[in-house]
């Protein structure tokens, strides 16, 4: 989870954000007072499990990479054979 808006990427919640939607949610269940900790525990047990977040294998196109990415099946290129000529 993110600490701040600008940490990581756009969509993904700040820590803020979950903690206020898991207050409103226990609201609707239980008083201020009982929600509070209810969000707390919340935060609490989504942050350990997001802490080691799981990976999912997917396949991954070559055009989806940034030109100049390093893919782990390319042989090492010599930086020097190819190189272009220097114009000047």
């Amino acid at each position: 989870m993110k600490h701040y808006p600008i940490d990581g990427y756009a969509n993904e919640p700040t820590i803020k954000q979950v903690w206020l939607l898991a207050f409103t949610a226990a609201l609707h269940r239980v008083g201020p007072a009982a929600a509070l900790l209810d969000a707390d525990e919340a935060l609490r047990i989504a942050d350990a499990r997001w802490k080691e977040a799981p990976t999912v294998g997917c396949w991954e196109y070559r055009h989806s990479y940034p030109l100049g990415h390093r893919f782990h099946d390319e042989e090492p290129r010599d930086s020097t054979a190819s190189a272009p000529p220097a114009h000047g």
